[in-house]
């Protein structure tokens, strides 16, 4: 299983992108030497979408 990863509000961002119709989700800064593989998770919910930022330490998923 995943981690959420903590990024300030100042460091994240997200653009859409209407002729491609596609969001850019963008997030700045640096991550420590326990988290990898870095990825935005999209989940649906009532009036719109919620992304968070995961990672899985550098010892795997647990399982």
């Amino acid at each position: 299983m995943s981690s959420l990863i903590p990024v300030p509000k100042k460091d994240i961002s997200a653009i859409y992108h209407g002729l491609g119709r596609y969001l850019e989700v963008i997030a700045q800064g640096s991550l420590t030497r326990e988290i990898t593989l870095p990825f935005i998770k999209q989940e649906p919910y009532v009036g719109g979408l919620f992304f968070s930022i995961r990672g899985y330490s550098v010892f795997g998923p647990p399982g």
